[in-house]
């Protein structure tokens, strides 16, 4: 068990890419903590899931809101605001010992997907490299690389994932 005893906090850790990152973390036995926004049910399912598993490590649900976004050049300015808390979090915390790295993934294959539509889609898929989406359990495991002693020289940087 990796991460024994060691805190996972993930943002939107309830669905999707987060969920599966949540599960990565605690079947490595890490205590994780899965923020949500609004989606309850989402939430409790989360917990459920978790528990049927008897996994090694601890799972628990949060809720908080941290945006609510209005247009597209508001999340611009979102993304670029979290890439500039990524790296000031990681020069506070890196002196304790915390891993703090962000990761930017492509399109991935989760409910939200479903809901493009398909011309979009397939433009999207035809300019990737792997001409697919990447699906949760590949971006989970990114994470869980990153959050090992061995990256800690990628300590504050945005990870593309494609």
């Amino acid at each position: 068990m990796q991460f024994k005893d060691k805190v996972a906090i993930i943002t939107g850790g309830t669905r999707g890419i987060g969920k599966e990152i949540t599960l990565a973390f605690a079947r490595q036995g890490a205590n994780v903590t899965a923020v949500y926004h609004s989606n309850q049910e989402a939430a409790q399912e989360m917990l459920q899931t978790a528990r049927a598993l008897e996994l090694p490590g601890r799972v628990e649900v949060k809720r908080a809101s941290v945006s609510e976004y209005k247009d597209i050049k508001q999340i611009m300015y979102e993304i670029a605001g979290i890439i500039a808390f990524t790296r000031s979090i990681a020069e506070e915390l890196g002196s304790y010992g915390i891993i703090v790295t962000g990761i930017a993934p492509g399109l991935v294959k989760t409910d939200m997907t479903d809901k493009l539509k398909a011309e979009a889609l397939e433009e999207y898929i035809i300019k990737t490299g792997s001409k697919r989406l990447l699906t949760p359990q590949e971006v989970a495991a990114r994470v869980l690389a990153l959050a090992t002693p061995d990256s800690r020289n990628l300590q504050g940087q945005t990870i593309i994932v494609k």
